[in-house]
């Protein structure tokens, strides 16, 4: 069993885009109001993910076992229709894909469909883990649980964000101190990558759709010791947009970059990792029937 740096890098960049442009100059300062989700809620979300990683493994033996270079693009439409939510956390969701598109090969000239398209998915937060079935009932298959269940991530856990952020008030080109405490929180929805540290800039407040919207620059780090002793950082930046009004994100933009060069233990097989990633993100979403 060797390391698996495409789905570990993946997984951290979909974590980084579901936590978190717009118009003229709207004001300089602003309050922002959390307001939980509820079943009927909608979104329309549109995602755009691309990423570039080389990676050279050696066994313990000096031997080279893969000296290789990857690459992968997503985009997808999907509706999201919340169908059942407890507090601040959604529990079911229902997920219609309309674009779709899957490749591994920058060379694609007409980007082939991803197994998802056109489907409909109810996915659903049981026993600790998120449960998902197509349309008619049926487990999907592996590469549409992976797809899916990366879409529904967010199910089961609180908007942590949200409720840190209800009642703040903030001015422009003011800096949002963010707690130890609330890093750890948005941790528990990622995996085995945490945030170290996270910088939030109120950069504009802007109007978009008619909806009032806080723009700030971002700049975040988190790490992961998939590989036991070994530690992977990943560094970000980007571009979030919130709606001040329910403090839930409307786009996010991110860059991210990872390097590490060192000896790993997979159990009990060591090896000397040399990686490279570089992904770019961007997700936008559009409420259709917001109450404030």
């Amino acid at each position: 069993m060797k390391p698996d740096l495409k789905r570990i890098v993946l997984c951290a960049v979909s974590f980084i885009l579901c936590f978190f442009t717009a118009s003229a100059l709207a004001g300089e300062e602003v309050t922002f109001t959390y307001v939980p989700p509820v079943a009927g809620d909608k979104k329309i979300v549109q995602s755009d993910e691309t990423g570039h990683w080389k990676q050279k493994i050696t066994n313990d033996h000096g031997e080279i076992i893969e000296n290789a270079r990857h690459f992968e693009l997503s985009r997808t439409t999907v509706n999201h229709t919340i169908l059942e939510a407890d507090g601040d956390t959604v529990k079911k969701l229902e997920l219609k894909y309309g674009t779709a598109v899957l490749s591994e090969s920058e060379k694609d000239v007409d980007v082939p469909a991803s197994p998802v398209f056109g489907k409909t998915y109810i996915a659903e937060f049981k026993g600790g883990e998120i449960v998902v079935t197509d349309a008619q009932g049926k487990t999907p298959g592996d590469k549409e649980l992976q797809i899916v269940r990366k879409e529904a991530r967010p199910l089961g856990t609180p908007n942590y964000f949200g409720r840190f952020m209800n009642g703040k008030r903030m001015k422009l080109k003011e800096k949002l101190d963010v707690p130890k405490s609330l890093l750890e929180d948005l941790s528990k929805d990622t995996g085995r990558w945490k945030y170290e540290s996270m910088e939030m800039t109120l950069i504009s407040i802007d109007t978009l759709g008619n909806r009032e919207c806080a723009v700030f620059d971002v700049q975040y780090v988190m790490t992961s010791n998939y590989w036991g002793d070994a530690v992977l950082k990943m560094e970000c930046k980007g571009k979030a947009v919130l709606d001040t009004a329910i403090c839930r994100p409307v786009s996010h933009a991110v860059e991210a970059a990872t390097v590490f060069k060192g000896p790993v233990d997979v159990n009990g097989l060591k090896f000397e990792m040399d990686i490279e990633s570089k992904m770019q993100g961007h997700e936008s979403a559009r409420f259709e029937n917001l109450r404030k």
